[in-house]
């Protein structure tokens, strides 16, 4: 998920709030519809009227895929997949022989 930060819309971009998660949290605080705000940020035109426009944060962006291989390290290092498939095999020939 992108994190995005509010500027004022003039030439000098005063960083006005920070660490805004998703389109959703800016248009809340923009007062906008969430397209519009995707619109204004993949076209990168603003509204001069209006006092504020959002930047895409880069400095407090994660990588997913990153996050992606911590989570499956973390969760291979937790759990043990050999005793799940040993638990399942002994449940599934318990039945069968059940039914012989």
């Amino acid at each position: 998920m992108k994190t995005y930060m509010i500027v004022t819309n003039d030439a000098y971009e005063m960083p006005v709030m920070q660490n805004l998660k998703g389109a959703a949290q800016v248009s809340d605080y923009l007062g906008l519809s969430v397209n519009r705000i995707r619109k204004n940020l993949c076209t990168g035109v603003w509204n001069h009227n209006q006092k504020y426009k959002a930047v895409v944060d880069n400095s407090c962006t994660v990588d997913a895929l990153e996050r992606r291989r911590e989570y499956n390290l973390r969760y291979s290092m937790t759990h043990d997949r050999t005793e799940y498939y040993r638990q399942y095999y002994l449940r599934k020939n318990k039945k069968e022989n059940a039914h012989e």
